[in-house]
């Protein structure tokens, strides 16, 4: 804790004792003192005798308070995390009121006439959120959304003063204090914040314009000797170097193709600010409207902070978001200026009948009024390192939950919400091969823990870089058993079993090497070319219930042996060979064709006919011509020839035996 830089309590009331006067105070005038307090312990149980305050814009005033007591122990936990309040009081001004919760209290050791000194630090409720760390993901809110509902759960005052924003799509705070999370908001959306006092309570004011600051009560003050409350005692003004114009641009995933970027220069041109100008990716939001907001609001900042004054005084009633009016010259027209921070420091003896009067100063920086202020970007956003685990998932039932965009919805590990299972959010999924209508799609099924990076270690930008096996969730294939295999394997849905699969693997053991392909249903291969298979051996294909049908819609189909057998059976069914339109050649250079059938053979053309059968051969046709270039035998035990019209014989010689 900081020491306070006036008086201390030892030095006080050491010099009360060597005044001769040992003995303990008896009356103590509220009416003369400028410091009071009131804590839970009760009215004048702890006196303050110096106090040093420091507040600023968007940032946790700290009021540390010398005190000294009659009690010789105090127990701290009566003290912490309860209120108080610190009342600077002149009789010539309203009282001004420091009120917080106390963050430390500690003993400083006993004093002169039976006191005894204590320190105790007063803080905002907001202060203790840098005491709170969470992983959490908002989804769908707006940034007063976020802020409201850490604010609300922390029990903490507050007022906005700041227009409606667009909803967020994705918001995460990864192990960041409540703090510094919704510090780090409020600066992405160009807001800052500030504390009104009351004797009983404190509210923080979250704005994003300078018509939040108000008035201080006699606030124009003019640079001339003296301890008036009226007078500055120091005065200084100056200029620093700042942007001259920033750049922002960032990318839209759903719309890639469109240019998201904004630029705004400053209109506070000094010495070479031509050559600054900061380009900055990414703007962390997908509109143009939106990125040529954060562009005005970074150089607004920028250009506030280069002209910061500084000052000192003493008007207790100075505070970090106050309106001053201030001149240089005793006679010179006033001009406003904003407080940004302002230093108390005060000391006060009067309790303890102290003849050295009580003394109060301030210091203070400033700036123009006419110049808005906005935070600068300082707040730590977290890098998410390394790869983060999560589980995909969906609505009851269904096993494969996705968007158009191939997207699924993911759980973290680390999001304890109890809705998360409710809501997830849509996470783009990283594929070996993309393109327009093209390239590869696995899309993580419902209960698959995968692997999720970041682009840009953005909290609020991930992508599922892999999936990941578990102890509930093996690899297809029994391991170290099949370690040699490789592949794929994908699961019938809804409700498919582990035997409801297709897949393709490969098997790479020396000697028993195999490539696997099965279906689970239907197989189709689709080539708009050609088709070329070598097969060093053999070849088998089984069809074990079925049809086989090969459709040659226009060309040639070819069957060639070189060397081997060709042989085509049925067990049973019938083999069917049929040309619509063309002939049917069967030619062997060397060898014999055998056709044999156990019950008849019929060649038939038209009306003729010829059938092989059990019982012998019968030829049909309207003319049957038997022509022997040589010779025609016919020959049988019995011959018959019957011609029920005419029968004609003819030769050149004709022997009847």
């Amino acid at each position: 804790m900081t020491s306070v830089a006036f008086r201390s309590p030892v030095r006080l009331y050491r010099a009360v004792a060597l005044d001769g006067d040992d003995d303990m105070p008896t009356d103590i005038t509220r009416d003369r003192a400028l410091l009071s307090m009131t804590s839970p312990l009760g009215a004048d149980v702890l006196i303050p005798t110096a106090v040093r305050a420091e507040e600023a814009l968007s940032t946790p005033f700290t009021c540390t308070v010398d005190l000294v007591s009659a009690r010789d122990h105090i127990d701290p936990t009566d003290l912490l995390h309860q209120p108080a309040c610190v009342v600077l009081t002149l009789s010539e001004c309203p009282p001004r009121y420091l009120h917080g919760l106390v963050r430390e209290f500690a003993s400083t050791g006993a004093l002169a006439r039976a006191m005894f000194g204590y320190r105790l630090e007063i803080v905002p409720a907001l202060w203790f959120l840098r005491q709170t760390e969470d992983c959490r993901i908002f989804e769908n809110k707006s940034t007063k959304d976020i802020i409201q509902t850490i604010l609300s759960e922390h029990g903490i005052r507050f007022a906005f003063r700041v227009g409606d924003t667009p909803p967020r799509p994705l918001t995460v705070q990864y192990n960041e204090t409540d703090l510094n999370f919704i510090m780090r908001l409020m600066e992405e959306e160009g807001w800052f914040y500030l504390f009104r006092h009351e004797q009983a309570s404190h509210t923080l004011i979250i704005t994003e314009s300078n018509t939040s600051f108000t008035k201080v009560p006699d606030g124009t003050v003019t640079l001339r000797p003296g301890s008036g409350r009226m007078n500055l005692s120091e005065w200084h003004e100056g200029r620093a170097t700042a942007h001259g114009k920033v750049t922002l641009a960032d990318y839209d995933p759903e719309k890639p193709a469109t240019t998201l970027s904004g630029e705004t220069s400053t209109t506070v041109r000094t010495a070479g600010s031509a050559q600054r100008d900061p380009f900055r990716w990414p703007a962390r939001t997908v509109t143009s409207d939106r990125i040529q907001q954060r562009t005005r609001q970074r150089i607004e900042a920028a250009e506030a902070e280069a002209a910061l004054a500084h000052g000192a005084g003493f008007n207790p009633g100075f505070f970090a978001g106050g309106r001053i009016q201030v001149s240089d010259q005793p006679n010179a027209k006033p001009r406003e200026f904003l407080l940004h921070s302002v230093t108390h420091e005060a000391s006060d003896g009067t309790w303890c009948n102290d003849p050295t009067p009580p003394a109060y100063a301030n210091t203070f920086c400033a700036f123009p009024g006419n110049l808005p202020w906005r935070p600068a970007q300082t707040t730590p956003r977290p890098r998410m390192e390394g790869l983060h685990s999560a589980l995909v998932i969906g609505p009851d039932g269904e096993e494969i939950h996705t968007d158009e965009l191939g997207r699924v919805k993911l759980r973290f590990r680390w999001d304890h919400r109890k809705d998360a299972t409710a809501s997830g959010l849509w996470v783009r999924v990283m594929q070996a091969w993309s393109g327009a209508n093209a390239g590869w799609t696995f899309i993580p099924r419902v209960g698959t823990e995968v692997g999720v990076s970041f682009l840009d270690g953005d909290p609020d930008r991930p992508i599922v870089v892999g999936q990941i096996h578990n102890g509930e969730q093996h690899p297809p294939w029994p391991l170290p058993d099949q370690k040699t295999r490789s592949g794929l394997r994908t699961r019938s849905t809804p409700g498919g079993g582990e035997q409801n699969c297709s897949e393709f693997w490969f098997d790479d053991k020396a000697g028993s090497e195999l490539v696997c392909l099965h279906a689970e249903r239907d197989l189709k291969v689709e080539v708009e070319n050609d088709v070329t298979h070598e097969i060093t051996k053999n070849r088998k294909a089984i069809i074990a219930q079925g049809n086989d049908t090969v459709t040659v819609q226009q060309g040639s189909r070819t069957v060639d042996v070189p060397m081997g057998d060709h042989t085509i059976k049925s067990d049973q069914g019938n083999i069917t060979v049929q040309t619509n339109q063309g002939n049917i050649a069967i030619k062997t250079a060397l060898g014999a064709v055998t056709i044999e059938a156990m019950q008849s053979i019929t060649l038939k053309v038209g009306e003729s006919t010829i059938t092989l059968d059990q019982t012998g051969v019968t030829i049909k046709g309207i003319q049957v011509q038997i022509e022997g270039q040589a010779m025609a035998s016919v020959k049988a035990p019995l011959t018959q020839i019957d011609a029920e019209g005419m029968l004609k014989a003819s030769g050149g010689i004709m022997m009847l035996n």
